[in-house]
């Protein structure tokens, strides 16, 4: 005879054998057999499905267990693949737990796949097991779905059970961070070549280029390659003013930038770069530290998040028209201009050789009748920095320079002649005083003489 005792929850039954069997005078039967003991792990879960007091089991307990469920990469682009990783830490040594895996789609899709599998902890109570998605989970069509999806991990030892939760993000292309777009120089004559570069974009992407909403060509189609890096060149056509440069790749992913054309009379910037930036939190960033060495952070805008402003910046290599000379020496001239924005406060930090920590650097921008000085200027190293209000910055001259300290000649011959003047008044002013005669007494001094007779 074989009786068979099943645990409550789905693990293997356990088995025994009778030894002895024996009836009564009531002829109830009466069975001696001994039960195989197994090793389960009872105790409390957390919120985040951690065992907090676990009940002394047979094998050897590590500590306080944990569990995991993650998702890398944790964000893909449709079609790809990602890899989900469950795992417990500091759980019964040399012991196989099973895991139920459930992946649930974005907008209510539902679930999408669960997969069963186990993990074998280690002697130090750690394990993992590694399952890729979609591989086995065998989902639905939509998997395409662009959004978020949920993935939960199910531990169960014994009476033991333990939650994990998760996600990952399924992209309609591979953009994982806004587009940009750059284009140097940033203004000049009609018939200017400029560079451009797209950062960003969708790999392996076409990329369409506007001027002014009309498509540019330039001979070839340009393509991104695997990083969604792209670069072309183009001439500007006959146009005015400020005019908008558009690159958009197959999947509609979008980036901006500004080319404003100059009369050919105008001193033709010696570098210029233009770029769109987003405003997170009232500040947006602009680098153009590997074209003309200059870095524009707006913060404090009353833009909302999200918001595209074009800002482009210029080095000369001569003084621009309209200005007067500044009382700067060494003198490099810039320009920035800021579009879409007034409020808030421009740090422009510009790099460039002369520019010492120990020098009397200074920067100065055109206010349209004189130099002023930008506030907070700080140098460090070949940098300085300083800054400017927004409202200020509309193709804006910026001067940096060396103010030359007094020569010592000068101070040396000032202090001279002041020495001298002294050495030859003061004599005389003594010498007057010795040979003025006395004077008589005025008329109020007489009576009180008299009178004190």
């Amino acid at each position: 005879m074989e009786i068979n005792i099943f645990s409550r929850k789905s693990i293997k039954s356990l088995k025994t054998r009778i030894f002895t069997l024996a009836f009564g005078s009531t002829g109830r039967a009466v069975a001696t057999f001994t039960v195989i003991a197994i090793v389960v792990t009872m105790g409390i879960l957390g919120g985040s499905g951690k065992l907090l007091q676990p009940v002394p089991s047979a094998g050897p307990f590590v500590g306080d267990a944990t569990y995991h469920v993650m998702v890398t990469p944790a964000a893909i682009p449709v079609g790809h693949t990602t890899t989900i990783i469950a795992s417990v830490d500091a759980f019964i040594a040399n012991t196989v737990l099973d895991v139920e895996v459930t992946v649930v789609g974005p907008h209510g899709s539902g679930i999408l796949g669960i997969e069963n599998t186990t993990i074998s902890t280690d002697s130090h109570g750690n394990g993992y097991v590694m399952l890729a998605y979609p591989g086995s989970f065998k989902p639905s069509a939509s998997t395409n779905a662009v959004g978020t999806y949920l993935v939960s991990a199910t531990f169960t030892y014994g009476y033991t059970t333990a939650y994990a939760y998760s996600h990952f993000v399924v992209f309609k292309n591979a953009v994982f961070a806004a587009p940009q777009l750059y284009i140097t120089p940033g203004f000049g004559p009609v018939g200017t070549t400029v560079d451009v570069y797209g950062y960003h974009f969708a790999p392996d992407a076409n990329i369409t280029l506007y001027y002014d909403g009309i498509a540019v060509s330039n001979g070839s189609v340009p393509k991104t390659n695997a990083t969604g890096f792209f670069s072309l060149t183009f001439t500007v056509p006959t146009s005015t003013g400020l005019n908008k440069v558009t690159a958009v790749d197959q999947y509609n992913n979008t980036a901006t930038a500004y080319f404003e054309v100059q009369p050919s009379s105008q001193p033709g910037p010696l570098e210029s770069t233009a770029t769109q930036a987003l405003v997170i939190n009232g500040s947006a960033i602009a680098n153009f530290t590997q074209t003309i060495g200059m870095e524009v952070l707006i913060t404090g805008s009353n833009l909302s998040n999200g918001t595209s402003i074009g800002i482009i910046g210029s080095i000369y290599s001569e003084m621009p028209l309209n200005v007067v000379k500044p009382k700067t020496s060494d003198s490099l001239f810039y320009d920035v201009k800021v579009l879409n924005v007034s409020s808030g406060n421009a740090t422009v930090s510009i790099t460039e050789s002369f520019v010492k920590t120990e020098h009397m650097n200074t920067m100065e921008y055109w206010n349209g009748t004189a130099w002023v000085q930008a506030s907070s200027i700080v140098v460090v190293n070949d940098t300085i920095q300083g800054v400017i209000p927004v409202k200020e910055l509309q193709k804006t001259p910026i001067v940096i320079g060396y103010i030359a300290p007094p020569s010592h000649l000068v101070v040396y011959l000032v202090v001279g002649l002041v020495v001298v003047a002294v050495a030859i008044i003061l004599p005389l002013i003594i010498l007057r005083r010795r040979r003025l005669p006395p004077q008589p007494p005025q008329e109020g001094e007489q009576r009180e003489q008299a009178g004190n007779q």
